[in-house]
């Protein structure tokens, strides 16, 4: 049984690329929408987003005629292994990368 496809989608201040990239997939050649949208960010790119990404969710929903799944929200850890606000350091930066290929190997 093939299984759901899941966009992991990587987000800073402006969460148009989760939207840009399910209309993408809707409108290729062999169209497929996700069944789950997990968006990974810091802190700071959840508060700009948290708010703006589900409605535009719903509109791209309406567009397209068909439900979209609820975003859910990873929040990168940073080199203290507490929440990254923000990608500032190399040290951040390395933290950032790590997390991104560990939900990518899951």
């Amino acid at each position: 049984m093939a299984r759901g496809l899941h966009l992991l989608a990587l987000a800073g201040l402006s969460p148009q690329v989760v939207t840009e990239t399910i209309w993408c997939l809707a409108k290729a050649e062999a169209p497929r929408l996700p069944q789950r949208i997990t968006v990974m960010t810091t802190g700071a790119g959840r508060c700009a987003a948290e708010d703006v990404l589900p409605r535009a969710l719903a509109r791209l929903a309406a567009q397209l005629g068909r439900d979209l799944p609820r975003p859910e929200w990873s929040v990168l850890a940073g080199p203290d292994g507490n929440p990254l606000d923000d990608i500032v350091t190399d040290a951040d930066n390395r933290a950032a990368a790590d997390g991104i290929q560990a939900a990518i190997a899951a």
